[in-house]
């Protein structure tokens, strides 16, 4: 097959290359069929949260449920989380599977490039602990109206979509000052925590800017990635007092500085793609 065909953006590929779709948006405008017959790996890599058995595959809006027909459009389904992974197995008809976390994006800044003039230093007993996301959805007002101390010691911030917004609210409270303690809530935080997927997409980038991060139980597997790097993970019952915890434990810039140098050698990611599988040493 001549590969030109699949269009200007696509022509340069070939059969032995591998060719990767992140997220479902637009998904299914890929020539999924065509890269496959001109011998091209095709790859989805699956970023959201799956809430029963199966999987989803281009060009499908919703996942497939174990027992509904599966087409193979991909050769592999990449995701970001074990408990996905685990689901999507037991499909029948799953392609080949691979729990692909993201891990340190360089050895360079991770914030994103230059950060807004930071404000004055805030003192230390003001120390933050902020959660990321929509604190009003149903589920999640749910679990904070039943954990009323956690509400109290969180400021939630809805507005970053980028590591520049990140960079900013990281220097928020001062150039000396270190990162605040991040909370990572589940969307479907009453889900049974066993089998929750790991927020990775978020716990990544605040860890490889040095912060301190406090998280929902999550499948163990997902936990298990994260060993050694500075989060803890605790039951919905439990994340206040480990909240406070962090809150009052001392912290300093030169901590998170050596917290974030730390995250960026264990999670390389040419060290993770070997150990996912996805690369060789020659």
């Amino acid at each position: 097959m001549n590969l030109s065909s699949l269009g200007p953006g696509l022509a340069w590929l070939r059969a032995g290359d591998a060719f990767v779709w992140v997220g479902p948006k637009q998904h299914g405008a890929a020539p999924w069929a065509r890269l496959r017959k001109s011998g091209v790996q095709t790859i989805y890599y699956q970023t959201e949260a799956l809430d029963e058995p199966g999987c989803w595959v281009p060009p499908n809006r919703h996942p497939t449920p174990v027992g509904a027909r599966l087409e193979r459009t991909v050769d592999e389904i990449w995701d970001y989380s074990a408990s996905n992974v685990e689901l999507c197995a037991r499909h029948p008809n799953a392609p080949r599977l691979r729990h692909v976390p993201p891990v340190a994006t360089s050895a360079a800044d991770a914030t994103g490039g230059a950060a807004p003039p930071p404000t004055p230093a805030a003192p230390s007993h003001s120390r933050r602990a902020v959660v990321l996301g929509d604190v009003t959805l149903g589920e999640r007002a749910r679990c904070l109206e039943r954990e009323p101390r956690l509400r109290a010691l969180i400021e939630p911030v809805n507005n970053i979509w980028d590591a520049k917004a990140l960079a900013a609210l990281l220097a928020r409270d001062g150039p000396d000052a270190p990162p605040p303690v991040f909370v990572s809530l589940h969307k479907r935080c009453l889900a049974p925590e066993a089998h929750s997927p790991a927020e990775a997409f978020r716990l990544s980038p605040l860890l490889e800017a040095g912060a301190r991060v406090v998280a929902q139980r999550s499948h163990p597997r997902d936990e298990a990635f994260y060993d050694g790097a500075a989060v803890t993970f605790a039951p919905l019952s439990a994340l206040a007092n480990a909240v406070a915890a962090e809150l009052a434990a001392p912290d300093s810039l030169a901590d998170a500085t050596k917290r974030a140098a730390a995250f960026r050698r264990a999670f390389d990611v040419g060290d993770a793609f070997r150990r996912f599988g996805l690369i060789r040493d020659r």
